[in-house]
This record gives C-alpha cells, sequence and structure tokens, in this order.
C-alpha cells in the first residue's frame, strides 16, 4: 500500500493534508489493508492500514491502549468505530521499548467534522515534531492519548543517566475544559528537556 494512498484518504476523510513529518514516520515501514473491507457491525467498511494482518491487530482489537504483543514490531492506523458517539482516527505502534496508543475523536453524532479533522493533523504534527526533537534521548516510551486524556512514561537518557518522567496531561485550571490534544507535546517536550539536561 503506498503512502500517496494514505494521504488522498487522509486528506478525503480529515479534511486537511497529512502533515509531512508524520508521512516520514512512515518511510521505513509497509502498511497493508485486508483483501476483503474490515467491519465491526458486519456492515460498514472500516478503514485501516496494518505492518501485519493478524487478528490481534484489528479494530475491533484496538479500540484501547493494550499493546498485544505479536511478536514483533507492528503499527496500525485508520478510523472506526461503534456506537454513535466513539469513532476515531487511531495511530498505535509499538516499535521496540516505544509504545504509542492515539485515539482522536472524530466522526459520530456529536462531532465537528472539520474541527476534529483539523484537530487530528495537528495532534500528528505535534507527535512527529516531538519524535524528531526527543527520541535520541528516549530509551522507553509509553504514550497515551485516548478521546482528550494524554498520559505518558518516558525513561529519558542523557550522559550516560536515565530519569523517568511521568506525566498525565497538562494542567488545567478547576472547571475549564480540557485543551486540545495537540496542545500536550509543547508540555511534553518541556517535561522531557528538562529531565535532560537534569541527568547530564
Amino acid at each position: 500500500m503506498s503512502l500517496a494512498e494514505i494521504r488522498t484518504w487522509f486528506a478525503s476523510t480529515f479534511g486537511a493534508s497529512m502533515p509531512e513529518a508524520a508521512c516520514a514516520l512512515l518511510d521505513d515501514v509497509t502498511l497493508v489493508r485486508p483483501a476483503e473491507p474490515w467491519s465491526i457491525d458486519g456492515v460498514t467498511p472500516l478503514p485501516f492500514w496494518t505492518t501485519h494482518l493478524t487478528p490481534a491487530l484489528t479494530p475491533s482489537t484496538l479500540m484501547t491502549p493494550d499493546f498485544p504483543d505479536v511478536g514483533h514490531d507492528w503499527l496500525v492506523l485508520g478510523h472506526w468505530g461503534h456506537g454513535i458517539s466513539s469513532h476515531a482516527f487511531y495511530w498505535a505502534s509499538v516499535r521496540g521499548p516505544h509504545r504509542h496508543f492515539f485515539r482522536l475523536p472524530f466522526g459520530g453524532a456529536y462531532g465537528d467534522r472539520d474541527a476534529d479533522g483539523r484537530e487530528v493533523a495537528r495532534f500528528l504534527e505535534g507527535y512527529a515534531d516531538f519524535w524528531a526533537r526527543r527520541a535520541d534521548v528516549l530509551g522507553a516510551s509509553e504514550l497515551v492519548c485516548s478521546m482528550g486524556q494524554c498520559r505518558g512514561e518516558l525513561s529519558v537518557t542523557a550522559g550516560g543517566a536515565a530519569t523517568t518522567v511521568l506525566d498525565t496531561g497538562r494542567p488545567r485550571a478547576p472547571g475549564s475544559a480540557d485543551p486540545d490534544p495537540s496542545t500536550w507535546w509543547p508540555w511534553l517536550d518541556a517535561r522531557v528537556a528538562e529531565a535532560a539536561r537534569a541527568a547530564r
């Protein structure tokens, strides 16, 4: 499956171009689609791509950040959901000691497709930029952002020392709305930079 096809699907689905930095994260993987369209309800075909066609890596098994162990690295992305409000863009991956799961609201009865589509693109751009800046100091990472709730556990290594960053999302004033998920990346980047300086 070509990256061009994924770009076309992303633009037509989310109304925004897939960020170039996010596309670069797919350069070294081969993504495929099932021969038969996948469906949770047996009716609606769901667009998803995976590095491995296995029952452990399908939309029905990847609606929560369980990170199935299939014996090798993997990546799955797509758009799926069930019911009237759980539809989302998904990006889930395991690469060595790095486990990332992103479930970003898009579609369903109560969403704003235009605003949500722009936020999906912003989030992916922030993720790719964060990874480009910080991957070299991360010995391991678990990053989860699911329907607006973000958390991370990262092992930051610098100067031969290591420290762990535990993050439960950006702080907010009591009673205020949750910030857009994409705003997590600058916050997390600052936490990792601080930990790296402290470890030197």
